[in-house]
């Protein structure tokens, strides 16, 4: 079975969006995967707001609402609706909407999950 990557349908509407969703469908054209695209948001980068898989499997889905983004209405209109996403991609997920979390901070290594507050490059 090929795996899916799931991106943003925003992410190839915007200017440094294009050149990775080009990328992306050059190595799915080979069959490593094929792409599954998010639909109803506004926000290019889903890993951040997306169910993250658990170490035991299961997909978990936080409350995304960083606070870079309250600041302008440009932001907050960028939050998406996760549930309805999840619901419209047919994902199962555990709730945990009492955490504020972005996903794009949460790396999981076997048994281990590591959580970061900044990323640095």
């Amino acid at each position: 079975m090929i795996p899916a990557i799931y991106i943003s349908e925003y992410l190839k509407r915007t200017d440094r969006g294009k050149s990775v969703v080009k990328q992306l469908e050059d190595y799915a054209s080979k069959d490593y995967y094929y792409l599954k695209e998010v639909p109803l948001n506004k926000n290019e980068w889903c890993r951040d707001y997306m169910p993250v898989i658990s170490s035991d499997g299961e997909a978990v889905l936080f409350n995304y609402k960083p606070h870079y983004l309250t600041s302008s209405k440009q932001g907050l209109a960028s939050f998406p609706n996760q549930k309805k996403i999840c619901k419209e991609l047919n994902l199962k997920y555990k709730d945990c909407t009492e955490i504020i979390l972005d996903g794009g901070a949460i790396e999981i290594n076997n048994t281990k999950g590591f959580v970061s507050e900044k990323f640095i490059q």
